[in-house]
């Protein structure tokens, strides 16, 4: 990544932009390892966009059932995570930087981003992110929840997912495509379409229309799946002043969002899709 340069139009300084490793789709179970969950996607995100200054961001979307965010503001973790690592706010409240104690000196940052994975009325799936409000699953209909991340000063993301973009879901997401402005919403890609899987005719009809793509990489909840974090993501720069804000402003601007990363293989692909609707059943059943 090359650094970018913007000014300042108050004080007309040239200042910095800073260049940002991104996970778009970050899922944290509590039977996630944290401490391997953060070091090894950190990591992973910093090696995607090949730049020694880059600033690696999780983009949450917690599930209906899961608050991260809050139990990391909040203290309520474990104590170790705290003996651990240092949380230092920002000017907004729905991001927060997480720092290792031990190596505060050497540019380990984790940037945090608020969100939520709604499930829509219509079984869709969308992202409310850089928002700490939570509204409840299948209540609200896909436009509704869009209109609902921008009214909390944060973005929407539509979330393509395996069998939820065909039939008559493909109908409502062509419906959003149709009536949605490309500054509304994102659409997310994520692991779970397979690398054998080709772009679907619904995702580069959005980006014909101007939609930005941004990836994810949408762990599952099972142990060992903290590993996934950071395999697929995009970079792009932004200047930080307010995090949330300028990372949206920067989302939406003519600024090319490099893709980086890995998709699953098929095999991989299979076991993962297998276990998810297995845990859906058994979610379902209780």
């Amino acid at each position: 990544m090359v650094t970018e340069f913007w000014t300042d139009t108050q004080n007309g300084k040239i200042m910095e932009k800073t260049p940002l490793a991104i996970d778009g789709h970050v899922h944290i179970y509590p039977n996630f390892d944290l401490a391997r969950a953060i070091a090894g996607g950190r990591n992973r995100l910093c090696a995607l966009c090949n730049h020694k200054a880059a600033q690696p961001v999780w983009f949450l979307t917690e599930r209906s059932d899961c608050f991260f965010f809050e139990q990391l503001i909040n203290g309520e973790l474990d104590p170790a995570f705290s003996e651990t690592f240092h949380i230092e706010e920002t000017r907004e409240s729905s991001a927060v930087k997480i720092i290792e104690r031990q190596n505060a000196d050497k540019n380990t940052s984790l940037l945090i981003l608020a969100g939520q994975q709604v499930i829509t009325q219509e079984g869709l799936e969308i992202s409310m992110i850089g928002t700490r409000e939570r509204i409840p699953d299948r209540k609200w209909s896909a436009k509704e929840v869009i209109d609902k991340a921008e009214q909390s000063a944060g973005f929407a993301v539509l979330n393509w997912a395996p069998g939820k973009w065909f039939f008559g879901r493909g109908n409502i997401v062509k419906s959003l495509l149709s009536s949605k402005r490309s500054t509304d919403m994102l659409i997310g890609d994520t692991t779970m379409r397979t690398k054998l899987w080709p772009t679907p005719n619904l995702m580069a009809q959005a980006a014909s229309r101007g939609f930005r793509i941004i990836a994810g990489s949408d762990p599952l909840p099972f142990m060992g799946e903290e590993d996934m974090i950071g395999t697929y993501g995009f970079c792009l720069h932004a200047e930080m002043r307010m995090p949330v804000q300028s990372i949206k402003k920067a989302l939406f601007s003519a600024q090319t969002i490099l893709t980086q990363g890995s998709r699953s293989g098929l095999l991989q692909f299979i076991f993962r899709q297998r276990s998810i609707m297995l845990e859906k059943q058994q979610r379902k059943s209780h």
